[in-house]
């Protein structure tokens, strides 16, 4: 069932360049809080608003996409904890996304990188015992 929503005072919606499916979320603080997802339907067009968690387990690529690094950090990049990195194991390129190659390489990758999401969840429990929450922690001053 739709619902009709207000987003709070100051705060604002830009298109991401894509072909009229997603916008972020910002508040007022310019920090990115969301995002709306557009779906075009029989029906009509529906609109479905996702709000981020501040905090999170996080992970980034290397410039060569050959590494990558496992942490618990803030919605903009910014590192709190860093669990580790991990070599990517063989991979390929499908439609702009990474396809990884199965076989012995890529099994071992899976649980290096599981141990390494649970000790950074782990990490944010401790610290951030609500991260899950996306109206935890935005206004405190971390």
């Amino acid at each position: 069932m739709a619902q009709i929503v207000s987003l709070p005072a100051k705060w604002y919606i830009i298109g991401t360049g894509a072909p009229d499916t997603v916008s972020d979320v910002f508040d007022e603080h310019n920090r990115k809080r969301g995002r709306v997802l557009h779906k075009a339907a029989d029906a009509g067009t529906t609109h479905e608003l996702v709000l981020d968690a501040r905090y999170g387990v996080r992970q980034s690529l290397n410039n060569t996409i050959t590494e990558s690094t496992i942490y618990f950090g803030e919605e903009n990049g910014t590192s709190l904890f860093t669990a580790g990195k991990l070599k990517l194991p063989e991979y390929t390129i499908v439609k702009g996304a990474i396809k990884f190659v199965p076989g012995p390489n890529l099994e071992s990758y899976r649980e290096r990188y599981d141990a390494l999401v649970n000790s950074a969840r782990e990490w944010g429990l401790s610290h951030y015992p609500d991260f899950s929450n996306p109206n935890a922690y935005w206004d405190a001053k971390h």
